[in-house]
């Protein structure tokens, strides 16, 4: 049970509809937020932090996330420092030691994402996922378990039946909406988020990748594209009849790419899905910003697109978040290694710089990398700067600050339907991070227990 808690002398992020706004006040909480020094009438029985002007804002929300910690993987398992596999399928410690990998570094709640896997090792990721659905995430020390990301599994092989990273081509099925019941079952209620090939429609006549589309979204799940080889048109016509999309891992996997008539692929499709009537058309994108897998430029112009309010940042950790010494793992159907000249991410081996796997990304640490981003000149000769205005940047510390929490906090609580966090506001939950004056996370609170 959350203690009754206030943070005296604090810059508390607030949160007004629109805009996360810097106010110097103390904020009251106990799990949930209760008020804020001009609204709270009574200092009586709570324990107080003197944050000293730090920085309050909200936890981050991570909704894409394999794994994290000292090589743990939500879809394999744990690394064996023996075989310098991660083995042996997840089970709930394996999803637990995820949730407080990244708690430390300021996430507050996180979708796990699965890789595509043999169905017994799918099956048994949801096992462990049962049993953490639905309760505090504090109770383990962790961020909050807020539901499961279907990655792989109905993602499209390329046509040479090669694939970018750790997912398997022979364990990706076709699209459809009896396969999808098939695999979740009653577990259905978990599911956040699925990955869906659209150009299985022209491989497979079992398929039906836009009907998955359409049902999802009917149980309020998005439906989601990206390491795909669909056509433009593949994609727009699931955007038109499902009416909500989330693009994700934009220029990795087979993304076709052709501007000659009739060859147009996904990547074409994202800036006429950008600028499709908000009002009638639910569209995200979700941005690895870790500075690795898409460069500050293409960074720039995804923010011109969407814009601070359709722009989701999310870690694809893939099994190591911290300084832990693993420098080499087989994860799937790849061996990886982290990079030599570039840690931040791990590379199949022997292909550093060419052939990404996973991030070893915290939310803490995309934060830091698009403050660095939007706070810094870009060079205004720069195709994609040119895109986004005259000069990308620098913006104002404050205004940096907002941006990135809605990146992190408020947008993937709308795309998601998690109206009770992702901001400061009364009566939201008590999901908090106080920042340190170089944007590190100091001190975490879930559900208004401090971590």
């Amino acid at each position: 049970m959350a203690m009754k808690t206030v943070l005296r002398n604090a810059t508390v992020f607030r949160f007004d509809g629109y805009r996360h706004v810097p106010v110097k006040t103390d904020v009251y909480f106990d799990s949930h937020i209760q008020g804020f020094s001009e609204s709270h009438p009574s200092d009586s029985g709570y324990i107080e932090h003197n944050m000293r002007g730090r920085i309050i804002g909200p936890g981050f929300i991570d909704t894409h996330c394999h794994g994290g910690g000292s090589g743990l993987n939500s879809t394999e398992g744990r690394y064996n420092p023996a075989t310098e596999m991660i083995e042996g399928g997840a089970d709930e410690e394996v999803l637990a030691g995820i949730l407080r990998a990244h708690a430390k570094h300021g996430t507050t709640t996180m979708f796990l994402s699965s890789l595509a896997a043999p169905e017994d090792r799918i099956r048994r990721f949801i096992g462990a996922a049962e049993k953490l659905y639905g309760k505090p995430g504090s109770e383990r020390g962790g961020a909050e378990f807020g539901g499961i990301d279907c990655e792989g599994t109905f993602l499209c092989p390329s046509d040479d039946g090669a694939y970018v990273g750790c997912l398997d081509p022979k364990y990706m099925h076709p699209a459809s909406v009896g396969r999808f019941k098939g695999i979740f079952g009653d577990a259905e209620k978990m599911v956040k988020k699925v990955g869906i090939g659209f150009d299985w429609d022209s491989y497979s006549p079992e398929s039906d990748p836009v009907g998955l589309a359409e049902y999802l979204v009917e149980r309020g799940i998005m439906p989601c594209t990206g390491h795909s080889g669909a056509s433009m048109k593949q994609v727009m016509c699931a955007i038109k009849a499902a009416g909500s999309m989330v693009f994700i891992h934009y220029g990795n996997g087979p993304n076709k790419s052709n501007l000659k008539p009739g060859f147009e692929g996904t990547m074409e499709a994202i800036p006429f899905a950008a600028g499709m009537d908000k009002e009638v058309y639910n569209i995200y994108a979700e941005h690895i910003l870790d500075g690795v897998h898409v460069s500050p430029s293409f960074s720039a112009f995804a923010y011109g697109l969407f814009g601070p309010d359709r722009l989701i940042g999310v870690t694809d950790n893939i099994g190591i978040s911290g300084d832990y010494d693993i420098k080499r793992i087989k994860l799937g159907a790849v061996t990886a290694q982290i990079g030599q000249h570039d840690k931040r991410a791990l590379w199949k081996e022997g292909c550093e710089g060419k052939t990404l796997v996973g991030s070893r990304a915290t939310c803490n640490d995309l934060f830091r990398y698009a403050m660095g981003l939007l706070t810094s000149h870009m060079d205004p000769k720069n195709i994609y700067a040119m895109y986004t205005c005259e000069k990308f940047g620098p913006f104002p510390r404050d205004e940096a600050l907002s941006s990135c929490f809605k990146m992190l906090c408020s947008n993937p609580a709308k795309a998601y339907g998690l109206s009770d966090r992702g901001e400061i506001s009364a009566g939201k939950r008590a999901d908090l991070i106080a920042l340190g004056s170089d944007n590190n996370v100091e001190r975490v609170w879930v559900g208004g227990n401090l971590i």
